[in-house]
């Protein structure tokens, strides 16, 4: 009920959806997902991180995946690969590299999770020239 209230509210009143995003991470307390309402918790950051990327602060954006990958939460379930290279790379940093069963997790125009929106121009880009 809290995720569905913040993801409601995340474009009108985002410090109160951020708010509560932040109860509900206290909430699961680090499980992967909550037993009764079915949240995963990569879901709520995934909220979180997209925001902070659309509001163009890098910063809280790389705070946030830092979180997740503390957690041990992989993150190309819940947020697009070309989200998290510009994040890092504009704070001058390598993005990380996941790991699968399968090798390095890539994602790619077609694959499930991809979202070609996500990345509408390159203003976080670093140009150097």
């Amino acid at each position: 009920e809290k995720f569905v209230s913040a993801r409601a509210l995340i474009a009108t009143q985002p410090q109160q959806a951020l708010s509560l995003c932040n109860e509900l991470l206290l909430t699961l307390g680090g499980q992967m997902m909550e037993q009764e309402s079915g949240i995963r918790v990569g879901d709520v950051y995934a909220l979180m991180v997209e925001y902070w990327y659309e509001a163009r602060n890098a910063m809280e954006a790389y705070k946030l995946i830092e979180q997740m990958r503390g957690a041990n939460i992989m993150l190309t379930p819940y947020l697009d690969q070309r989200m998290i290279d510009e994040v890092y790379r504009t704070l001058g940093m390598q993005p990380p590299q996941e790991r699968t069963a399968g090798g390095l997790a890539q994602q790619s125009a077609g694959a499930p999770g991809y979202d070609e929106d996500m990345v509408e121009d390159e203003d976080m880009v670093d140009e150097d020239g």
